[in-house]
Formats: structure tokens, sequence, C-alpha cells
């Protein structure tokens, strides 16, 4: 879906209430349309709005400056022109590793959107200023927060060494690749647990480790994704989620993250794809995982 802004006879706010009204026109008809239907056809609807969201993101920031490279469009506002090259270059650093790992071959370019200040990057979810995230993928779209914003302690290079070893630009893009192949079909715990695998083989770098601290208990995989925004859950949600991945390559093997995926995106529910790709039901990978990590399972 291309949008035109070029049409001479259309003022800004005309057509902007016509593509605001065509993507919620659009929302709609495919959210009835995956709740009629199941499967393959969720994941159709699921990628027809994730097409839509892209680009009407792309209208949204047209007036943004913008910066291009082979894979990817950077957009961002003039506080950070310094850091605009860095973003780009860390993001076609990350394009060619994460594919390979995760098995992907991409169609277009990625956007990724940078945001001057932690308040402006809440903004755009709608998040109060206490969120401490630096880094969001939803529906097709990157967003991150400038470096300057988060890195303070270190000045000239440091800068762009503390961000391309601790920034969330291959975290992200690994999220975004997970999206695109299993069509939107998937757990949280997994996404992420992915997402910290790729960005440990690729950086070195660890968001929290992954071994239960003395006298804790896992959760349940059905109860793993909805602590991952509560205060008192997300560091063990994102420690098991990477410990669960680790341990489904140990078991599997090495395309074995690849291999669910590709399952996923089929439209099975994760129980059917889990049976399909690797000819055990989750919940005797769920066992396994329990007593190869050595711990019960939380209540």
């Amino acid at each position: 879906m291309q949008i035109e802004h070029r049409t001479p006879q259309l003022s800004i706010s005309t057509k902007r209430h016509i593509v605001g009204g065509t993507i919620l026109a659009a929302i709609v008809l495919l959210t009835g349309f995956a709740i009629k239907y199941s499967g393959a056809a969720k994941s159709i609807a699921y990628v027809c709005f994730r097409e839509i969201h892209h680009h009407s993101t792309q209208w949204r920031t047209r007036n943004w400056l913008s910066l291009e490279g082979d894979n990817f469009v950077i957009r961002y506002q003039p506080e950070d022109k310094d850091m605009a090259g860095l973003i780009l270059e860390t993001s076609e650093e990350a394009y060619a590793p994460v594919n390979r790992i995760l098995g992907y071959e991409p169609r277009g370019k990625g956007l990724v959107l940078v945001y001057p200040s932690r308040i402006d990057f809440g903004k755009s979810f709608g998040w109060g200023a206490e969120q401490r995230a630096m880094g969001v993928y939803w529906a097709g779209v990157i967003r991150v927060l400038s470096p300057k914003d988060w890195i303070t302690d270190v000045t000239g290079d440091g800068v762009e060494e503390v961000f391309k070893s601790s920034g969330p630009v291959v975290h992200e893009y690994a999220h975004l690749v997970v999206d695109h192949i299993a069509r939107g079909n998937y757990p949280r715990w997994l996404t992420e647990g992915v997402a910290q695998y790729v960005e440990r083989e690729i950086t070195g770098f660890v968001f929290t480790d992954s071994i239960i601290k003395d006298g804790e208990s896992w959760y349940e995989f059905k109860e793993i994704d909805k602590h991952f925004d509560t205060a008192e859950g997300q560091f063990k949600s994102y420690r098991q989620s990477l410990a669960v991945v680790d341990y489904m390559v140990v078991r599997y093997g090495e395309g074995s993250i690849e291999g669910i995926l590709n399952t996923l995106k089929t439209g099975m529910p994760l129980k059917s794809a889990w049976k399909a790709a690797f000819g055990e039901t989750l919940d005797e990978f769920e066992h396994g995982f329990n007593n190869w990590s050595g711990m019960a399972v939380s209540d």
C-alpha cells in the first residue's frame, strides 16, 4: 500500500482524514475477519494490519529528517542529527547476522524511528515518564531512544561502543524478524527469548542472566507472558524466556528456532505447532526444561 502525499488538489488536513479513515476501516475489517476465522486466516489478517501500520507510520513521520541505507530508513528529529549515522550503521551491521541466525530473507527496508527523549518515546505509546525501555518493536516499526538520553557517562568513540554493544537495535530487529517469519503467531516469551538469544550471539550482551536464583522457581509456561510488564515479575520472565530458548537449542539443535517459527507461520496454535516441529508436546518439553534447569515450577 503506497500513500501518495503530493496530490495537489487535497489539503494536508483532508489527506490525513482520508488516510486515517482508511486505516481505521481496514483495521475494523481485518479484526472482524480474524475473529471469525482462525489459523492461517488470522495470520493473513495480521500481516495486512502490520503493513497498513508500517505505511501509515511512514506517512505520519514523512516530515521527520531521514537517513537511508541499503536496508534501513532512519527517521529522527533535528537534535539527533549527529546520532542518525551511528543508528543507521548499527542497524546495517545487525541486518545480516540476525537474518542468518533466524534464516530470514527480508523484503523492503526496515523503518527505525528515533526519539530524542524518554518523554517523547513514552508519548508515542501513551506511556508515563517512568517507563525505562530503550527500544520497542511493534507492528513492523522499530522505535529507539536516542543514545544521548541514556549514554551519559562516556563521550566520543565511547558512545559508539556502548550503543553498538548494549543498545537496543539488535534486540528489536530480532523481534521484527520473529514477527515477520511467524506472521504474528507466537507467545511473548518466545519472541523475548529469541531476541535475547540472538543479541547475546551477536554482541555478547545479556539483559539479565538466565540462572534461577536461590529459593526461586520458574513460572509455568502458560503464565510467563503476563509477568513481563509487572515490577515483581519482569526480570524473572526475561531470565526464563532466555533459558527456555537455550534449552530448546540444546534439546532440538541449532535449527530449532527457525523450525518453530516457520511452523507457527502456518497459523497453528502453539501446542500444535510445537508437536509438529519437534515431535513432542509442549508439556513434555516444559517438564524437560524444569528438570534441565533443576527447578520446580511456581504455583
